[in-house]
């Protein structure tokens, strides 16, 4: 063992490692539960995913997913389901009502599902998170003992990036559920235990059916370099058991073979999107330089990133790295090195495509934050928590600094949309640094400094959510018109396509000017023609119809626009039905 390595603290009673999960659970429901309501789905992916979750219950095909009622293939289809099994007690079906959608208690059922609807779309990734979280826990408890496994939980479960994306509607939490059931199957497999040549193939078919060939590729990635580092090639054979490989083409077969029959063709879309697109050097524009994730990764690991140098300095095994008893901390540092040179070699790189990073990074620090928790009561804490802490907070008043400054720098954050709170909220930040520089000499502020500044930034998210939906969700504009629509009336998404118009009013949505993801399903659908426009033409030729409503949504500054070139047709008005945020509902007929 290193001569920086803590001793192995003493063993934890029965009673306190039957309370470890227990505990962990209750953070992850007070963190993610409560709130999953509070905001409205944002654009665009929130709403994207909930809308074809919502169309897969209406129309019962749950097979097929659709996006604005068109073939949309980009994504496999585990999360759809997932969000649609929560939809489904609650979304009424219209058969059963006598006068089918135009019954007045259809109507009622269906606002008494949409009351819910944004809490119940956000319960995916709260559960798998929550999940996530207790996985990390067990790998913990395995890798060393139960305390450490404790703290790696609670660490991830507190971790900036981790409890904002448990309350966002993306696949990716889903996508880190099934990398870590898959390297937790590993380490159970090679500490004897049948049930991880289940978990590891399980965990990488939820992966592939979230997100194709990546979900096994990247535990795949991870355990080949452990093997390699390690030369354990009985893991290697173990993990090949012909069990494992036909209990994940039993899992990813059934659907990925009805789809292929649904849709023929679905076998070109899946290999071009998980083999072509990489040969032919395609992609969706994401492209960040190679460094993107190195400072990301700082600020994604709040409030414990300044206590991570000290934590890897005393996990640090020197020469003996290679040392049977040192391959739980090599396990870690090839799931972080591994995934993240992978990551950083991608030509996509999204914000949260950096989510797999973090339990390898709340596994590095559970150990020597078990053995800090473990000192006697009044402790001193160590120098390089002392400075750890001193550096959390410069962090929060840095961040204090960055929000009040904010809407100099960002054209998307104003005072029109925060308002007080960019006064209120940096002096509550600059409290909190004053009063974790005063406790920086004790060791358990190692502990409760990093949890403060968490609750900090949660009670911050809290009160500026409400202010930014009306800039970020439809719900305000989209969920009143729902009951106004009449069975004639036309909805537009105008010069871009918004996600939310559609699954907040229940409604198939003309798209005119920009349809961007939907090409592909545009491309077969028979009807492409009455609902896909692609000049502002279109729309007034579409407004001049005398026959029904015309609704339309637009960004106001793309209204100011077209009504310039309204106004050379004679004959046709626009009226404003209303304004919310930086987006303008306007029709051909008043409201």
């Amino acid at each position: 063992m290193s001569p920086r390595q803590k001793k192995t603290p003493p063993a934890i009673p029965l009673w306190r490692r039957a309370a470890y999960p227990l505990i962990l659970l209750a953070i992850c429901g007070l963190l993610y539960f409560t709130g999953l309501g509070y905001r409205g789905l944002w654009e665009t992916d929130e709403a994207r995913y909930a809308e074809i979750a919502r169309e897969m219950v209406e129309s019962g095909d749950w097979v097929t997913p659709r996006l604005n009622y068109v073939k949309y293939f980009e994504k496999p289809i585990l999360t759809y389901w997932l969000v649609a099994a929560g939809f489904k007690p609650f979304y009424p079906d219209a058969k059963q009502f006598a006068k089918g959608r135009q019954d007045p208690a259809y109507a009622k059922a269906l606002d008494a599902f949409y009351a819910k609807a944004d809490y119940l779309a956000r319960l995916t990734p709260a559960v798998c998170a929550s999940l996530t979280v207790l996985l990390v826990y067990l790998l913990g408890l395995r890798l060393w003992e139960p305390r450490s496994g404790f703290y790696a939980g609670l660490v991830l479960a507190t971790g900036l990036m981790f409890w904002g994306l448990a309350q966002v509607l993306l696949v990716d939490m889903v996508l880190l559920l099934g990398i870590t059931l898959a390297i937790w199957g590993v380490w159970e497999l090679r500490s004897g235990h049948r049930r991880g040549l289940y978990a590891f193939w399980s965990g990488c078919a939820i992966g592939f059916l979230t997100k194709g060939m990546l979900g096994p590729g990247l535990p795949g990635l991870v355990v080949t370099l452990y093997i390699l580092f390690t030369r354990e090639w009985p893991l290697a054979r173990a993990l090949a058991h012909w069990h494992g490989p036909v209990l994940f083409l039993l899992l990813v077969l059934p659907w990925n073979l009805g789809m292929s029959i649904v849709n023929p063709e679905y076998p070109g879309y899946f290999l071009y999107e998980n083999f072509g697109r990489l040969l032919s050097g395609d992609s969706y524009k994401r492209s960040q330089p190679f460094w993107y994730y190195l400072p990301l990764l700082p600020a994604a690991f709040l409030p414990w990133t300044p206590l991570l140098p000290w934590a890897i300095w005393q996990a640090w095994p020197g020469r003996s790295w290679r040392e049977p008893a040192q391959r739980p901390w090599l396990l870690a540092m090839l799931w972080l090195a591994g995934l993240g040179l992978f990551l950083s070699a991608s030509s996509s790189k999204m914000m949260h495509y950096a989510l797999p990073l973090l339990p390898p990074l709340a596994l590095l620090m559970a150990r020597p934050l078990a053995a800090l928790m473990a000192a006697r009561p009044g402790a001193e804490a160590p120098a390089g928590v002392r400075w750890g802490l001193v550096g959390l907070a410069v962090a929060s008043l840095l961040a204090a600094v960055a929000l009040a400054l904010a809407p100099g720098f960002s054209p998307e954050v104003t005072w029109s949309q925060v308002g007080l709170y960019l006064l209120l909220l940096p002096l509550l930040l600059c409290g909190l640094s004053l009063a974790i520089f005063a406790m920086r000499r004790l060791a358990l502020a190692g502990l409760i400094a990093p949890l403060l500044l968490l609750l900090a930034i949660v009670l911050c998210a809290a009160l500026a959510a409400p202010r930014l939906d009306d800039f970020r969700s439809l719900r305000g504009l989209a969920a009143p018109l729902r009951a106004e629509l009449r069975p004639d009336d036309r909805l537009v998404s105008f010069g871009d396509y918004f996600q939310g118009l559609a699954f907040y009013t229940g409604r198939r949505v003309v798209v005119v000017n920009n349809w961007g993801e939907l090409e592909f399903g545009r491309q077969r659908d028979p009807q492409a023609d009455q609902w896909f426009h692609r000049e502002q033409i279109d729309l007034i030729r579409l407004m001049q119809d005398p026959s029904r409503r015309v609704i339309a949504l637009a960004e106001t500054d793309t209204l100011e626009r077209f009504r310039r070139q309204a106004a050379k047709t004679p004959g046709l008005a626009l009226h404003e039905w209303a304004r919310l945020g930086d987006k303008t509902l306007f029709a051909n007929r008043p409201r």
